[in-house]
């Protein structure tokens, strides 16, 4: 059992738990939660818990009356590397400090699932307007994937090496052509993506 040392004050304890960095709009959400444990049965008032971060105070919170817990939530706005410390002000040495990294999280690169290649003219001048799009099975519209890597050809061989805007989208222009009619094939590198359309040339007299 707990027991109160004479004239040495209570016997406390102090517990912190920080919640790891939830990004809001342009910050970084925590949460701080300081649990004050007493060494006594007894019922005890609230006491201050002061929270500071890297050294410098940030919030002063009561406790509790019945569970001791004081929680201050903070918002960061810089990537970095953070120092929470809660503290007693009666009781300097009652302290605990957790150290944690706000930082952004690397956003998945998006898998490209489809491809669409749409032809713009006649008459052997032609432009293509070819999409790259990822969707899963929840979507119904598809995602522009930037930076996908195009290979584009015809029956003769290669024409570009072409690569997707920001939207996924790029516009290739095929060599004027008098054939009767030419088919143009795109790949979309590193995937099993694969589209020929069929262009009709110069009408023959």
């Amino acid at each position: 059992m707990f027991r109160r040392d004479k004239g040495r004050g209570p016997r406390l304890s102090l517990s912190l738990q920080v919640t790891q960095p939830v990004k809001r709009e342009d910050k970084w959400e925590v949460t701080a939660l300081a649990v004050v444990l007493y060494g006594s049965m007894a019922p005890e008032p609230p006491r201050e818990v002061v929270f500071d971060v890297n050294g410098t105070e940030f919030q002063r919170v009561l406790t509790d009356s019945e569970s001791g817990q004081a929680r201050s939530a903070m918002m960061f706005s810089v990537i970095g590397e953070y120092i929470v410390t809660a503290y007693l002000p009666d009781f300097l040495t009652v302290r605990r400090s957790h150290r944690f990294m706000v930082k952004e999280e690397k956003k998945e690169a998006k898998r490209p699932t489809d491809l669409l290649v749409e032809d713009i003219g006649g008459n052997g001048k032609y432009r293509l307007v070819i999409r790259v799009l990822s969707k899963d099975k929840s979507e119904s519209v598809g995602v522009g994937v930037p930076k996908a890597r195009l290979i584009i050809f015809d029956n003769r061989g290669q024409l570009r090496n072409r690569q997707t805007g920001a939207d996924g989208t790029v516009i290739f222009s095929v060599p004027d052509f008098t054939e009767r009619e030419k088919s143009i094939t795109v790949l979309v590198g590193g995937t099993g993506l694969k589209k020929t359309i069929k262009l009709l040339g110069r009408a023959q007299p």
